[in-house]
């Protein structure tokens, strides 16, 4: 409200001055600021009032963390960062690490959607118990030990169509259960990113965080969404789900498998340890790395019986012996193997390496 002072001059008498200082209540939008101190409150992203910083109290409307007292943040579970017409409450702050931290047994604990809120959560009250209390197309997410009495309504989704929940959307799991697949904010983090599930920010659609870095997601079956591609060449299936994540498993006895980056950069089948192989008995387990390239190597370099000091001075489905050469890989686990002659070797044989029952080399 804009306050009218009554001044007195000592010559010339009174005067009626406007105090434009106090702008609470007034209109205002994108070419129409409030000035220092004060916020524009809107919940349709264009117009709204003004209102000063700071004085909102628990649960009442704003729209932007500068509008609540200390201690609260402004956001919603069901809206998005920029969303227009969706309602947002000042509410209690707390760890988004810990989906439990609320003291109250009906709150659930969000990570924060605005930007610069990064790191911060929020409480929320839950308006679900079961799915059958949400509407067609929603399902009830809760935290996977159901501690909380409640949980919220939000649309459930496909973790492999990144179209199905719109615009700036994307399926993810919530809570971290893999069993509650519904849209949320559509993360940033690039897949091969570092990545804190309780920080406030996310991977990117179709990846999840896994082990503190952001994986791809894949089908088993290779019948939807993106393949798995180099250096990640292998869809591990989730625990019996029609769902799966790119990983570097590979099988030394497959050469060609790990492929190449988009830069043309060789990747080759090798064990994840170059002393002691971990692969097991079914093969699964080695980890696509770089390599050399036969075709850009130098001479004398990166080929059959060539000197090295790692399985990545040897070309894809060779491997570094322990006499310190390259030699071509084979299975222990086969009947009948047969290993080529190579120059110097008449007739090698299948050698184990280190303690892997399954594959050696042909030396």
């Amino acid at each position: 409200m804009i306050r009218i002072l009554a001044l007195c001059a000592l010559v010339s008498g009174c005067a009626l001055v406007y105090d434009f200082d106090d702008v609470s209540g007034l209109p205002c939008g994108p070419d129409n600021g409030c000035g220092r101190g004060y916020s524009c409150l809107t919940e349709d992203g264009t117009t709204g009032l003004c209102v000063l910083a700071g004085t909102r109290s628990l649960e009442e409307t704003c729209s932007r963390n500068a509008h609540c007292g200390e201690g609260l943040l402004c956001d919603n579970a069901t809206c998005w960062e920029g969303q227009d017409n969706c309602q947002r409450l000042c509410r209690l702050g707390c760890d988004p690490s810990n989906l439990l931290s609320c003291n109250s047994s009906s709150q659930l604990c969000f990570p924060a959607r605005e930007e610069g809120a990064q790191g911060q959560g929020f409480c929320q009250q839950g308006d679900c118990q079961s799915t059958n209390d949400c509407d067609a197309g929603d399902i009830c997410v809760r935290d996977a030990d159901q501690a909380k009495g409640t949980g919220v309504c939000t649309q459930g989704c496909d973790m492999l169509d990144s179209s199905s929940c719109g615009e700036n959307r994307a399926c993810v799991f919530w809570f971290g259960d893999i069993g509650q697949a519904a849209c949320d904010q559509a993360g940033d983090l690039p897949i091969g990113a570092a990545c804190n599930a309780g920080d406030g920010r996310s991977c990117v659609p179709g990846s999840i965080c896994g082990d503190n870095l952001c994986v791809q997601l894949c089908d088993p079956e290779n019948l939807r969404g993106e393949t798995c591609a180099a250096p990640n060449p292998t869809c591990l299936q989730i625990g019996g789900m029609n769902l799966g994540y790119c990983t570097g498993l590979c099988d030394p006895m497959q050469p060609g498998q790990c492929g190449s980056t988009a830069d043309g950069q060789q990747y080759g089948c090798h064990p994840a340890n170059n002393t002691v192989w971990n692969c097991g008995s079914d093969g699964f387990g080695c980890v696509c790395s770089a390599t050399c390239d036969p075709s850009n190597a130098e001479a004398g370099t990166c080929g059959l019986a060539t000197p090295c000091a790692s399985h990545a001075n040897c070309p894809d489905g060779m491997l570094c012996s322990s006499t310190a050469a390259c030699r071509p890989s084979c299975s222990l686990t086969q009947q009948n193997i047969e290993c080529a002659p190579q120059p110097g070797i008449p007739n090698p044989t299948c050698r184990q390496m280190g303690n892997n029952p399954s594959f050696g080399v042909c030396e």
